[in-house]
């Protein structure tokens, strides 16, 4: 026969979702739904990348953690000053460039005026 388990016995299942420490000790979890308006609203930024860092400050500055009432403006407010993602450009020094180009290459050379 098959016996029911009682749920009490069983670990907590948590709920997914971002957990933002509050300036009185508790966590402020950030709702699907928010989450899905920030993306929408900064579509350029890698929002989950992004609260993961909120989190991460929040965690190191526990003096200017926001309230229960001013977490979604904190949030709000980092998001906004972010950069959108960019890919990382390789990085060439002046003595490799200069190594690997002919006189002639450098003076043709006018990617400098990229995105002028």
């Amino acid at each position: 026969m098959n016996e029911l388990i009682p749920l009490t016995g069983l670990p907590s299942i948590e709920q997914p979702g971002f957990k933002i420490p509050l300036k009185d000790g508790s966590l402020y979890t950030l709702p699907d739904n928010e989450l899905e308006m920030y993306k929408m609203a900064y579509p350029l930024l890698n929002v989950d990348d992004q609260m993961r860092r909120l989190i991460a400050w929040n965690v190191s500055n526990p003096s200017q953690r926001k309230t229960k009432r001013g977490i979604l403006k904190h949030i709000n407010g980092w998001l906004s000053r972010q950069k959108p993602d960019q890919p990382q450009a390789a990085t060439t020094t002046q003595k490799e460039y200069a190594a690997s180009t002919t006189i002639q290459e450098r003076v043709n050379d006018l990617t400098w005026a990229d995105g002028l």
